[in-house]
C-alpha cells in the first residue's frame, strides 16, 4: 500500500489489509506453538520408555527443544516479514489513477443496490418457476387431450371398417333378397289378376246354381286360398327384408352418434 492513500482507499471499501495480515501471522504462531508442544510431549514419552541408561533428563530436553524452537522461529519470522511486505506492496497496492468515491455512502448504496438486484432476481426466478409450472400443467392437459383424440380416432376407424364390411357383405344380399321377393310378388299378382279377369268374364257366381241354400262357385273362379297365402308370405318376407335393411343403418347410426359422439 502507498501510505495513507492506500489505507483510505481500502477503508472506504470496508477492507483492512493489515488486520488480515496480522490474523494470518497469529495463526502461524499458534501452529508453531502447538507443533513444539506436541514435539515436547512425544520426546518425553520416548525418553521415559527408552530404558537404555541415557543420562538425558527432562531439563536438558526442555533446553534443547527451546534452542531448536528459537532457531525455527527466527528463520520463520524473517520469511513471514518478507511475506508481509510483499502482500502490502503488491497484493494490497492501490492502482494508479484510483479515485475514491466522493460520497462515502456510495459503497453502502452500491451494496443496497446489489441487495435490491438480488431481490429482483429472486422475484424473476419465482415468476419463471410459476410459468414453468403452468406450462407443465398445460402440457399435461394437451397430452391427455391428444391421447383422447388418438383413442377416438382408433375407435372411429374401427367403426368405419366394421360398417364398410357390413355394407359390403350384408347390404348387397339384402338388395338381392328384396329384388327376388319383388319379382316373385309381381309374378303372383299378375297370375291373380289374370285369373280374376277370366273369372269376371265368365261370372264369378251363378245364382242359378244355388241349391239347398249353398252358394256354388263358378268354374272359372280359380283363385285359391293357397295362392292368397303365398302372396301374403311374399309380402311379409319383403317387409322383413326392408326392416332388416333399416335396422342395419339404424344400428350404424347408433354406434357412431350415440356411443362415440360423432356428428
Amino acid at each position: 500500500m502507498e501510505g495513507s492513500k492506500g489505507e483510505e482507499a481500502f477503508e472506504a471499501l470496508g477492507l483492512k489489509p493489515q488486520l488480515l495480515i496480522n490474523d494470518i501471522l497469529n495463526m502461524v504462531d499458534d501452529i508453531v506453538d502447538a507443533a513444539f508442544d506436541f514435539y515436547h510431549q512425544e520426546a518425553v514419552k520416548l525418553l521415559r520408555s527408552g530404558g537404555d541408561g541415557s543420562s538425558i533428563n527432562s531439563d536438558d530436553l526442555a533446553k534443547g527443544i527451546s534452542s531448536l524452537r528459537y532457531l525455527v522461529e527466527g528463520a520463520l519470522d524473517k520469511q513471514m516479514t518478507l511475506w508481509e511486505k510483499y502482500c502490502l506492496n503488491h497484493c494490497f497496492s492501490v492502482p494508479e489513477g484510483f479515485v475514491l468515491p466522493k460520497n462515502q455512502d456510495s459503497t453502502r448504496n452500491f451494496l443496497m443496490h446489489s441487495e435490491l438486484s438480488n431481490e429482483q432476481l429472486d422475484i424473476q426466478l419465482e415468476n419463471l418457476r410459476m410459468k414453468l409450472s403452468a406450462a407443465g400443467k398445460k402440457n399435461a392437459e394437451l397430452q391427455r387431450e391428444i391421447h383422447s383424440l388418438e383413442k377416438q380416432a382408433r375407435n372411429d376407424a374401427a367403426v368405419v371398417e366394421t360398417m364398410q364390411l357390413l355394407e359390403q357383405n350384408l347390404v348387397p344380399q339384402i338388395f338381392k333378397d328384396i329384388k327376388e321377393a319383388a319379382s316373385e310378388l309381381q309374378e303372383k299378382m299378375l297370375e291373380a289378376m289374370v285369373k280374376m279377369k277370366d273369372g269376371a268374364d265368365g261370372g264369378l257366381i251363378n245364382i242359378n246354381t244355388l241349391k239347398e241354400g249353398i252358394w256354388k262357385q263358378d268354374e272359372h273362379f280359380s283363385t285359391k286360398l293357397e295362392e292368397i297365402q303365398d302372396v301374403v308370405k311374399i309380402l311379409r318376407r319383403t317387409v322383413l327384408i326392408i326392416l332388416k335393411y333399416i335396422n342395419v343403418f339404424y344400428f350404424r347410426k347408433v354406434i357412431i352418434n350415440d356411443i362415440f359422439d360423432v356428428d
